[in-house]
Formats: C-alpha cells, structure tokens, sequence
C-alpha cells in the first residue's frame, strides 16, 4: 500500500551537530515525522524499511547520498538519525533535496528542499531550515549537546489557496482525423404546398369558318336482298254480329 510523509513534530527534521569530547562534529540529522497510508490513516505499528535520498535538484538530479534503515513506528511516529549508516560528506554550499521511500513504494513527491542562511557544517554554530511548503519542518543546531525532543505542536492553520496561474499558450492545432463514415439518410421531408395558379393566358385568334365542301355522287344503289320467311299465320278474327231480320213480304 502505497504511504506517505505527513504533517511532523517541531523540530521535525534536526541537524545534529553534537559535539564529542575530541571536538569532532558528527554530521547526522535527526528525521522525525508521521507516516500515514494513501487514505491518510495512520500505518500500523512494527517495523518499515525506510530508504533516505539527498539531491541537488527537485526532480531528476544527481544522487549525492542514500541510506537504508529499518526503523520502528508506534502510532505512526518515527524517528531516525541520519548519517549513522552512511556519512553525510556534503559540504553544503548549494541547494539539496531529501527523498524518502518506505518499502517497496516509489519515492515520495514532491521532494523536500533544504535550504538555510548559514549554509554549511559548522563545529560552533550553525542554522537550516527544512521548507516542505507549509513552514512546518525546522532545521537548527548549535554548539553543545542535541537536547531532548520537544513535545508535539498544534497543528497550523491551513494556509490560502494560491492565486491561479495564468493560462499557457495553446498547444499546435493536431493532425485532421480521417473522415468518418457517410450517415443514414434522412427521413424524406413533408409536401410543400401547392403553388398558387398562374395567370390565364390570352385567348387565341378566331379563325373565319371554310365553305361547304359540294355533295358528293349519289352512290349506286344496291341489290335486292333475299324474300325473307313467311309470317306466322295470324289467330282468325271474332264472329261478326248476326244482322237483324227483314219485314215479311205481303
């Protein structure tokens, strides 16, 4: 699971410049903090292996000194000392950066600057400063014995947002995609309306009627046709009346 570095003790990052009985100053930094998962909840306790980096750029760089350690957290807090696997023989006149990686994660960004105004190892004074972006990391030392850890502070206010920066010059215009596949045709649209009539046009001219064409030649007249078969005899008639009778002769 992925973790990461988040808000530390005062005096979270100490330069301890303690100085021995032979007046050699040893050159270890004393690295205390609080390591959370990626949802921000406080790891378990046991053992981690926690690998330490310092580079002269934010990003990229040269690696100038590493270390391995394997460090016991309790509640999420930690502390190791620096320098007491491998030597920090920085000379500290130029800018660097501490990376931090915990088990098998990746390195931890954004890097942390260390930056100072007295920038050097020195055996009788000496002040650093650790800037991770909200000027709760603090990096001080002197002549004398590292003297004991301080309690805890409140944590900070949350600082404002930061003004939004100005808007980048727009990117080159890409190559033209190929062209897509032609679409279905469209649904056939509705009869427009019937156009008004136009105009009648004018009437033509009357011609003058032609003359009577002259009677044609009587034709010739045709053959008598066939007798046609007699009709059918006709029912006979009614008796007539019988007439009255005449006068007797005298």
């Amino acid at each position: 699971m992925r973790k990461r570095l988040i808000g530390v003790l005062v005096l979270g990052l100490v330069l301890g410049l303690c100085v021995q009985a032979e007046g050699i100053v040893p050159r270890l930094i004393n690295h205390q903090g609080r390591l959370t998962d990626a949802s921000g909840a406080t790891v378990p306790d046991g053992d981690y292996f926690i690998h330490m980096s310092i580079y002269d750029s934010a990003t990229g760089g040269n690696l100038l000194w590493q270390e391995n350690q394997t460090i016991f957290i309790k509640d999420g807090i930690f502390s190791q000392m620096l320098g007491s696997v491998t030597p920090i023989n920085l000379p500290f006149d130029r800018d660097y950066w501490l990376g931090t990686k915990i088990g098998a994660d990746s390195e931890m960004i954004p890097r942390q600057q260390i930056v100072s105004s007295a920038y050097s190892f020195r055996a009788e004074t000496a002040s650093y400063a650790l800037n991770a972006g909200t000027a709760t990391y603090a990096l001080n030392a002197g002549t004398g014995t590292q003297g004991p850890q301080g309690i805890q502070g409140d944590k900070g206010d949350k600082g404002e947002i930061g003004a939004t920066g100005t808007t980048g010059p727009a990117g080159p215009t890409g190559a033209t995609g190929t062209t897509g596949a032609t679409g279905t045709t469209g649904l056939q649209g509705i009869q427009g309306a019937t156009g008004t009539i136009g105009a009648q046009g004018p009437q033509g001219i009357q011609r003058t009627t032609g003359l009577t064409g002259a009677i044609g030649p009587q034709g010739i007249k045709g053959a008598t046709g066939t007798t046609g078969p007699q009709g059918i005899q006709g029912t006979q008639g009614l008796q007539g009346i019988q007439g009255t009778q005449g006068l007797q002769g005298i």
